[in-house]
């Protein structure tokens, strides 16, 4: 422990990582909200299903658990397809010093977000000519 720090905790150097994180979690939030915004442009009666979308991805989403601890091995590559698992995991790393997420997490997660990036990108583009603009 460093002798100066008030508090008798000094940050770890894994804390440096923190702004890549935040740039990563607003990347998933954009994918998510291009398919959210396109398809309740269109269909009016997804804001109501949203609240409950919001609350199950946070249920499902490792927030407070351990992906290793809660999810059974045959069940992780599917867990892992949650966006948000790879990247709550090195959230955990990068602030509160548990282990690096494994490669499948990451290059799963990844892969997950980009296809739904990517996806939520053309689907918003085609759908863009039947959305009102009532400005």
């Amino acid at each position: 422990m460093h002798k100066h720090s008030r508090y008798g905790l000094v940050p770890r150097p894994q804390i440096l990582f923190l702004p890549v994180l935040i740039v990563a979690t607003l990347v998933v939030s954009t994918a998510v909200a291009l398919w959210l915004s396109a398809v309740n442009g269109i269909y009016r009666d997804v804001q109501f299903a949203v609240p409950f979308g919001l609350q199950l991805g946070m249920m499902v989403s490792p927030v407070a658990y351990k992906t290793e601890t809660v999810v059974p091995e045959k069940w992780r590559l599917v867990d892992y397809l949650n966006p948000k698992a790879g990247l709550l995991q090195c959230y955990r790393w990068a602030l509160l010093g548990s282990d690096f997420p494994s490669p499948m997490a990451l290059l799963t997660s990844s892969f997950a977000v980009g296809v739904m990036l990517i996806g939520g990108m053309f689907y918003f583009r085609r759908m863009e000519r039947f959305l009102a603009d009532l400005s």
